[in-house]
Protein backbone atom coordinates (compact mmCIF):
# COMPACT_ATOMS: atom_id res chain seq x y z
CA UNK A 1 0.00 0.00 0.00
CA UNK A 2 1.53 3.33 -1.04
CA UNK A 3 1.70 6.33 1.26
CA UNK A 4 0.06 9.57 0.14
CA UNK A 5 2.49 12.05 -1.37
CA UNK A 6 2.86 15.14 0.83
CA UNK A 7 2.39 18.50 -0.83
CA UNK A 8 5.44 20.75 -0.78
CA UNK A 9 5.06 23.66 1.60
CA UNK A 10 6.61 27.01 0.78
CA UNK A 11 7.46 29.44 3.56
CA UNK A 12 7.26 33.23 3.52
CA UNK A 13 7.55 36.16 5.92
CA UNK A 14 5.35 39.25 6.02
CA UNK A 15 7.28 42.26 4.71
CA UNK A 16 4.33 44.65 5.05
CA UNK A 17 0.59 44.36 5.43
CA UNK A 18 -2.02 47.06 5.38
CA UNK A 19 -5.66 46.33 4.56
CA UNK A 20 -5.84 45.91 0.80
CA UNK A 21 -2.12 45.29 0.23
CA UNK A 22 0.09 42.43 1.41
CA UNK A 23 3.76 41.98 0.59
CA UNK A 24 5.50 38.76 1.58
CA UNK A 25 9.05 37.62 1.02
CA UNK A 26 9.50 33.96 0.17
CA UNK A 27 12.29 32.07 1.94
CA UNK A 28 15.22 31.38 -0.41
CA UNK A 29 14.36 27.67 -0.76
CA UNK A 30 10.81 28.62 -1.85
CA UNK A 31 11.84 31.05 -4.62
CA UNK A 32 11.65 28.45 -7.33
CA UNK A 33 10.27 29.56 -10.71
CA UNK A 34 7.30 27.16 -10.56
CA UNK A 35 6.22 28.62 -7.18
CA UNK A 36 6.45 32.20 -8.44
CA UNK A 37 4.65 31.26 -11.66
CA UNK A 38 1.85 29.57 -9.71
CA UNK A 39 1.38 32.63 -7.48
CA UNK A 40 1.41 34.98 -10.46
CA UNK A 41 -1.20 32.99 -12.38
CA UNK A 42 -3.44 31.43 -9.71
CA UNK A 43 -3.89 34.31 -7.23
CA UNK A 44 -5.37 36.92 -9.65
CA UNK A 45 -8.25 34.55 -10.45
CA UNK A 46 -9.37 34.38 -6.82
CA UNK A 47 -12.34 36.46 -5.64
CA UNK A 48 -11.34 39.82 -4.18
CA UNK A 49 -7.77 39.76 -5.54
CA UNK A 50 -7.04 42.79 -7.72
CA UNK A 51 -3.45 42.10 -8.66
CA UNK A 52 -0.24 40.24 -7.95
CA UNK A 53 3.29 41.53 -8.53
CA UNK A 54 6.26 39.18 -8.18
CA UNK A 55 9.93 40.12 -7.98
CA UNK A 56 11.79 36.91 -8.76
CA UNK A 57 15.16 38.36 -7.71
CA UNK A 58 14.09 39.12 -4.13
CA UNK A 59 11.29 36.58 -3.80
CA UNK A 60 8.87 39.37 -2.98
CA UNK A 61 5.17 38.88 -3.76
CA UNK A 62 2.79 41.83 -3.48
CA UNK A 63 -0.94 41.13 -3.48
CA UNK A 64 -3.50 43.91 -3.79
CA UNK A 65 -6.93 42.78 -2.67
CA UNK A 66 -10.34 43.91 -1.50
CA UNK A 67 -10.12 44.32 2.29
CA UNK A 68 -13.90 43.78 2.57
CA UNK A 69 -13.70 40.40 0.86
CA UNK A 70 -10.67 39.31 2.90
CA UNK A 71 -10.86 41.09 6.29
CA UNK A 72 -8.10 40.84 8.88
CA UNK A 73 -5.70 38.03 8.03
CA UNK A 74 -8.14 36.37 5.61
CA UNK A 75 -5.82 36.95 2.66
CA UNK A 76 -3.35 34.50 4.22
CA UNK A 77 -5.90 31.73 3.60
CA UNK A 78 -5.57 32.24 -0.17
CA UNK A 79 -1.81 31.83 0.09
CA UNK A 80 -2.25 28.71 2.23
CA UNK A 81 -4.49 27.29 -0.52
CA UNK A 82 -1.46 27.62 -2.81
CA UNK A 83 0.79 25.91 -0.21
CA UNK A 84 2.48 29.14 0.93
CA UNK A 85 2.62 29.38 4.71
CA UNK A 86 3.19 32.93 5.95
CA UNK A 87 4.80 33.65 9.32
CA UNK A 88 2.01 35.76 10.83
CA UNK A 89 2.43 35.60 14.57
CA UNK A 90 6.15 35.79 15.37
CA UNK A 91 7.09 38.11 12.53
CA UNK A 92 4.28 40.62 12.74
CA UNK A 93 4.52 43.75 10.61
CA UNK A 94 4.67 47.27 12.02
CA UNK A 95 1.45 48.12 13.84
CA UNK A 96 0.02 51.60 13.59
CA UNK A 97 -1.58 53.07 16.70
CA UNK A 98 -4.66 54.64 15.17
CA UNK A 99 -8.04 53.29 16.29
CA UNK A 100 -9.62 50.47 14.30
CA UNK A 101 -12.65 51.43 12.28
CA UNK A 102 -15.61 52.14 14.54
CA UNK A 103 -14.63 49.93 17.47
CA UNK A 104 -12.45 52.27 19.51
CA UNK A 105 -9.64 49.67 19.77
CA UNK A 106 -6.17 50.29 18.40
CA UNK A 107 -4.84 48.22 15.52
CA UNK A 108 -2.43 46.66 18.03
CA UNK A 109 -5.36 45.31 20.08
CA UNK A 110 -7.11 44.04 16.95
CA UNK A 111 -3.88 42.42 15.72
CA UNK A 112 -3.24 40.77 19.11
CA UNK A 113 -6.80 39.44 19.18
CA UNK A 114 -6.38 38.08 15.64
CA UNK A 115 -3.06 36.46 16.56
CA UNK A 116 -4.57 34.82 19.65
CA UNK A 117 -7.51 33.56 17.59
CA UNK A 118 -5.08 32.17 15.00
CA UNK A 119 -3.08 30.35 17.68
CA UNK A 120 -6.33 29.02 19.18
CA UNK A 121 -7.38 27.68 15.79
CA UNK A 122 -4.00 26.03 15.18
CA UNK A 123 -3.95 24.42 18.64
CA UNK A 124 -7.48 23.09 18.07
CA UNK A 125 -6.43 21.61 14.71
CA UNK A 126 -3.36 19.93 16.23
CA UNK A 127 -4.82 18.65 19.49
CA UNK A 128 -8.57 18.54 18.96
CA UNK A 129 -8.99 20.62 22.13
CA UNK A 130 -9.86 24.27 22.27
CA UNK A 131 -8.26 26.93 24.44
CA UNK A 132 -9.56 30.43 24.89
CA UNK A 133 -6.37 32.46 24.75
CA UNK A 134 -8.41 35.66 24.92
CA UNK A 135 -9.07 34.66 28.53
CA UNK A 136 -5.84 32.77 29.32
CA UNK A 137 -3.51 35.56 28.15
CA UNK A 138 -4.91 38.26 30.48
CA UNK A 139 -5.27 35.77 33.34
CA UNK A 140 -1.60 34.84 32.90
CA UNK A 141 -0.61 38.51 33.16
CA UNK A 142 -2.73 38.89 36.29
CA UNK A 143 -1.25 35.70 37.80
CA UNK A 144 2.32 36.83 37.14
CA UNK A 145 1.49 40.23 38.59
CA UNK A 146 -0.03 38.77 41.78
CA UNK A 147 2.90 36.35 42.16
CA UNK A 148 5.35 39.25 41.74
CA UNK A 149 3.47 41.28 44.40
CA UNK A 150 3.56 38.33 46.83
CA UNK A 151 7.26 37.65 46.27
CA UNK A 152 8.60 41.19 46.00
CA UNK A 153 5.95 43.54 47.36
CA UNK A 154 4.53 46.41 45.34
CA UNK A 155 8.00 47.32 43.97
CA UNK A 156 7.37 50.96 43.17
CA UNK A 157 11.10 51.33 42.34
CA UNK A 158 11.07 48.71 39.51
CA UNK A 159 8.43 47.08 37.33
CA UNK A 160 5.57 46.83 39.81
CA UNK A 161 3.33 43.81 40.05
CA UNK A 162 0.26 46.03 40.09
CA UNK A 163 1.20 47.14 36.57
CA UNK A 164 0.98 43.55 35.30
CA UNK A 165 -2.37 43.14 37.07
CA UNK A 166 -3.60 46.30 35.34
CA UNK A 167 -2.22 45.11 31.98
CA UNK A 168 -4.04 41.79 32.41
CA UNK A 169 -7.31 43.57 33.18
CA UNK A 170 -6.83 45.96 30.26
CA UNK A 171 -5.97 43.10 27.90
CA UNK A 172 -9.11 41.24 28.97
CA UNK A 173 -11.27 44.28 28.19
CA UNK A 174 -9.62 44.85 24.81
CA UNK A 175 -9.85 41.21 23.81
CA UNK A 176 -13.56 41.09 24.70
CA UNK A 177 -15.14 44.10 22.96
CA UNK A 178 -18.69 44.87 23.99
CA UNK A 179 -21.38 43.37 21.79
CA UNK A 180 -23.40 46.15 20.19
CA UNK A 181 -26.99 46.25 21.39
CA UNK A 182 -29.53 45.35 18.76
CA UNK A 183 -32.71 47.33 18.57
CA UNK A 184 -35.92 45.42 18.12
CA UNK A 185 -38.43 46.78 15.67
Amino acid sequence: MSEPIAKPVHRAQVASHIPGRLRVRLHPESRRPEVLHRLTHDLPGRPGVHGVAVNSMTGSVTVTYDAQTHPGNGIFGLLEDLDVIVGTVLDAPHIEEEPAAGRGHSKAAVTLAGALDDIDRRIALLTGHTLDLRVLFPLTLVGIGVWQIVVSGLMFETLPGWLLVWLGFDAFLKLHPPIPATTST
